[in-house]
């Protein structure tokens, strides 16, 4: 997704949804973007393209597993349920 489309993606849930779900920022993870649902509008993110994501910064995988669920997934603990994104697995480890 790109930064353009990230910003239509983002006007778009806060135009339709009444409090708008949570985006990712920093890392913003917006190639990881899957979609996200019709009804609740909540963001799907694609876990395995989140720690691609990071690992285009020159980590390596475990370094960016660590990171991703340190830092982001631990994150969601603090964000409303209804709001908070979807983390999508899509192989079974």
């Amino acid at each position: 997704m790109t930064k353009k489309e990230f910003q239509d993606l983002e006007e778009h849930l806060k135009t339709h949804f009444s409090p708008p779900p949570v985006l990712f920022r920093d890392p913003d993870y917006r190639t990881a973007i899957a979609g996200y649902c019709g009804r609740t509008g909540r963001v799907i993110y694609d876990y395995g393209k989140c720690i691609d994501y990071l690992m285009e910064d020159g980590s390596d995988f475990e370094s960016a597993s660590d990171f991703f669920h340190s830092n982001t997934e631990r994150s969601l603990d603090y964000i409303i349920s209804s709001l908070k994104p979807i983390i999508m697995y899509t192989e079974i480890a």
